[in-house]
């Protein structure tokens, strides 16, 4: 009879449990739900790295369908890093077209008399973001040719076509010296980026030190010391200290370096734009053969003046393929403000770009309530986007007639760009065509995949996870993509959390896959 009543209290006591157990599996949000969709190896390596489900966004689909074949988190805003870039490609591509070019121009003014300018000089930027010194070096030629030697004048850089960036470099990351926190200018040359490079000479017994470009405003003190030994150590390391002074720095170089070293490039952010220009112009003005007897200054351009000669960029498809390939941030940086001054809307400003991208969404039928794009590059801590987005702009972008142009800028698997090391020993070589984005606890990637049946998928995928270490994310992306490849099932995955998924881990001996869901 104790037995009989043990055994009833256990039933009256469990079948509640159960019950609510059952309910509990209702309730529990979607997001959590579905993580029971994972493929197995991408859940092995979310619970290896103790990333939690809920800070991962998947969306993939087929592409030219309208329902995606796995969609977790997707719809939550989360930051893209660089796959914001994405966005700005497609949206200068359709606005601008893929042929669109930059000028950079030249005026003068006064009169031009036996190779004497008898006035002033200006050159005005309209936002090449590839602006480099053999272009610059091409225009300043033309400018010889055409007959100025002597300039009695001053030379004047107008940078009128963008408004004054707001923030400062290093405002990011605190470190202004490095290329990527450059500040958009409608008159960048060369990224910006001075290339500090030594060359041992042992002829000479020494080590040469010289810029690219070469600037005349730079002082360059070299006190570095060519020695014997092995390239190693403070041997392959000469201390460098760049001191910005009024239009212009100066680089100091001390140190030993190893004569079996080779040559030693570095590239820093030495001074600003138009002290970049001014310093290049003067430097190369000079071998050319020119004059300059006025100064350097920074001014609209003056009324009266008259275009003497200009030249053009590559196309903005050649353009967004070293972007994209290579993820440069000045360059996105720009061409979303490109994008707003060729709308009319001048001086072109971030914030009137922003409004611009709500509207272009707004035509691709893209919600745009949860985008922020803030710069438009993704360096930026306040940018955010949902992977369902993204996976619908792609597949958008797929079926346009941008398609050839806009999936050729992407990074090739194991083949160029960021993607040049990644999948290099995996069939999945030349199959990807992705866009990565790496910050501080941020990684992201989303392109096209083409699988082993040679269908082609879209793939849109977020991870923001505390303490997130880059090359874990790569290791989550590397599961996704070669799962793709292999084709995934259009019916719901089982992966391995799922269990883990439909549980509160309550009474559990914190085991991985419960701190994988939590």
């Amino acid at each position: 009879m104790r037995h009989q009543a043990k055994m009833l209290w256990k039933y009256l006591t469990i079948f509640p449990l159960s019950l609510c157990c059952i309910l509990g599996l209702f309730s529990l949000p979607l997001q959590v739900r579905a993580a029971s969709q994972l493929p197995d190896e991408v859940t092995k390596v979310l619970i290896k790295h103790k990333i939690p489900v809920t800070d991962l966004s998947l969306y993939v689909s087929k592409v030219n369908t309208d329902a995606p074949t796995l969609s977790m988190n997707a719809s939550v805003p989360r930051n893209p890093a660089s796959v914001m870039k994405l966005l700005t490609s497609l949206m200068a591509l359709d606005t601008l077209g893929p042929n669109y070019r930059w000028r950079t121009e030249a005026y003068i003014r006064g009169k031009l008399k036996q190779g004497i300018l008898d006035g002033d000089l200006i050159l005005k930027g309209y936002g090449d973001p590839s602006l480099t010194p053999e272009r610059f070096w091409q225009l300043l030629y033309g400018l010889r040719a055409r007959g100025i030697r002597v300039i009695q004048g001053d030379l004047i850089l107008d940078g009128s076509y963008f408004s004054p960036p707001r923030d400062q470099r290093g405002d990011f990351d605190g470190r202004p010296r490095r290329a990527y926190n450059a500040l958009p200018h409608p008159l960048s040359l060369n990224f910006q980026v001075t290339q500090v490079q030594l060359v041992p000479d042992q002829d000479d017994n020494s080590v040469r030190a010289f810029t690219y470009p070469p600037l005349a405003n730079l002082e360059i003190h070299n006190r570095i010391k060519l020695v014997d030994g092995t390239c190693r150590g403070k041997r392959a390391s000469p201390s460098i200290r760049l001191v910005e002074q009024q239009n212009g720095a100066s680089l100091e170089l001390q140190g030993e370096y190893a004569a079996s070293c080779p040559e030693w490039s570095k590239s820093y952010l030495v001074m600003q734009p138009t002290d970049h220009v001014g310093g290049a112009f003067s430097a190369l003005w000079k071998e050319l053969g020119g004059e300059l007897k006025g100064s350097i200054k920074t001014a609209p351009l003056p009324s009266g003046s008259k275009r003497f000669h200009s030249i053009e960029s590559p196309t903005l498809a050649e353009v967004i393929r070293n972007m994209n390939k290579y993820s440069n941030n000045l360059m996105s940086r720009m061409l979303l403000l490109t994008v707003t001054a060729e709308q009319g809307e001048l001086p072109a400003s971030p914030e009137r770009a922003l409004d611009l991208v709500k509207t272009w969404l707004g035509k691709w039928r893209l919600p745009s309530g949860l985008v922020k794009v803030s710069n438009g590059s993704g360096l930026a801590r306040d940018a955010q986007i949902s992977s369902e987005i993204i996976g619908r702009m792609l597949q958008a972008a797929y079926a346009s007639p941008l398609m050839p142009e806009f999936i050729a800028s992407l990074p090739l698997a194991g083949i160029d760009g960021t993607m040049r090391k990644r999948l290099r020993n995996t069939e999945l070589v030349g199959r990807a065509h992705i866009k990565t984005g790496t910050l501080n606890d941020v990684s992201a990637m989303a392109g096209y995949v083409q699988d082993r049946q040679d269908q082609r998928w879209v793939v849109a995928c977020i991870i923001n996870h505390k303490g997130l270490q880059s090359w874990q994310g790569k290791q989550v992306q590397d599961a996704v993509l070669r799962w793709l490849y292999q084709g995934p099932d259009t019916k719901p995955l089982k992966g391995q959390i799922a269990t883990a998924a439909l549980g509160k881990c309550e009474g559990w001996k914190k085991s991985a896959t419960c701190k994988a869901v939590q």
